[in-house]
């Protein structure tokens, strides 16, 4: 959207006629092409016929190197988080008219999650591990020269 109103400001053609007050803005020209729930939706400036492009959705990228748009993304993190999935997303986007992605872009997506969020577990967990192996060697707690900590559950 920033394309458009950018080119708004500068367009001179569409200032002129801002003027006599005869411009209808941008025009909507259609949809050059659909990501699942995002897409490339395609402006004209009805002052200069100028043909302006822009996403819905911003793209995000993952660790990984895999990008993915975040609106995908954020409607796939929410079916994992609530025990959904790719039917429940679908029929729900369908009752309100709005597309969605296809079962594999979801699949996809849900594994590079997942992925991500195991690196991540996994990482902490280590972290967690160290940092508990640091506090016992500083306290001088082992058992059998293994460095441990003890816990009241």
């Amino acid at each position: 959207m920033k394309e458009v109103a950018a080119h708004a400001a500068s367009c001179h053609a569409y200032q002129s006629k801002i003027k006599l007050q005869s411009l209808n803005d941008m025009m909507l020209i259609g949809e050059q092409a659909r990501y699942g729930m995002a897409s490339i939706l395609a402006y004209q400036c009805c002052g200069c016929g100028e043909k302006i492009s822009f996403a819905t959705s911003t793209r995000v990228a993952f660790p990984t190197g895999s990008k993915y748009w975040s609106c995908n993304v954020a409607a796939v993190w929410g079916q994992m988080a609530t025990g959904g999935g790719f039917n429940p997303l679908e029929e729900s986007m369908s009752i309100l008219g709005v597309p969605t992605m296809s079962k594999q872009s979801f699949v996809n997506t849900e594994q590079t999650i997942n992925k991500w969020w195991w690196d991540l577990l996994d990482e902490s967990m280590k972290a967690a591990g160290r940092r508990e192996r640091e506090l016992a060697i500083q306290q001088g707690s082992f058992h059998q020269d293994v460095p441990i900590m003890h816990f009241l559950v």
